[in-house]
């Protein structure tokens, strides 16, 4: 039914990503003008004395399953929670006192190329994304953005985003 929502009203419809409402048709993704930028820069001008730049978490500290404490620099500060934007690989490197992340450690991120294949036409896949499955495809992922976000391409045009995972050189 939200598929069918979303191509009727040709904008993005909740589906598994709100925690604030019910899913349904008429619930809408909304973002501030400059993004996700202006929602840090809000709630950081809360706190100004305790934004650090340029010093990079050396550990995450937990204890019987919980964030304590962030060490930074030369300073250790207590926490109840903590936000990492590292790659979940590293983050898993600088937590000490669980091995919750362990498995994590062994991700890798590879290098990739997107092939963007403009076209006559919409909606010409049969989801926003299409994951493709087997060694005969050299992408892994296509996706029609202007089915969710009609102004990523001109009325009745689309564009179709190849995935294509690689390895230097």
């Amino acid at each position: 039914m939200l598929s069918m929502a979303r191509r009727i009203t040709g904008r993005a419809v909740a589906i598994g990503y709100c925690g604030s409402l019910p899913q349904s048709p008429s619930v809408f993704h909304v973002y501030p003008m400059g993004g996700l930028s202006k929602i840090c820069d809000t709630l950081a001008a809360r706190f100004p004395e305790r934004i650090r730049l340029e010093t990079p978490v050396k550990e995450v500290v937990v204890e019987n399953d919980r964030v304590v404490a962030v060490r930074s620099g030369e300073r250790t500060e207590e926490v109840s929670a903590a936000v990492s934007t590292l790659p979940i690989n590293r983050f898993a490197s600088i937590v000490r006192g669980s091995d919750a992340l362990e498995g994590a450690k062994q991700f890798r991120y590879r290098p990739m190329v997107f092939v963007n294949i403009c076209l006559e036409g919409r909606n010409l896949l049969p989801n926003v994304m299409l994951w493709t499955v087997g060694s005969q495809f050299t992408f892994f992922r296509l996706t029609e953005g202007p089915m969710s976000i009609p102004w990523l391409a001109p009325d009745g045009k689309t564009m179709i985003t190849a995935d294509i995972g690689c390895d230097i050189g």
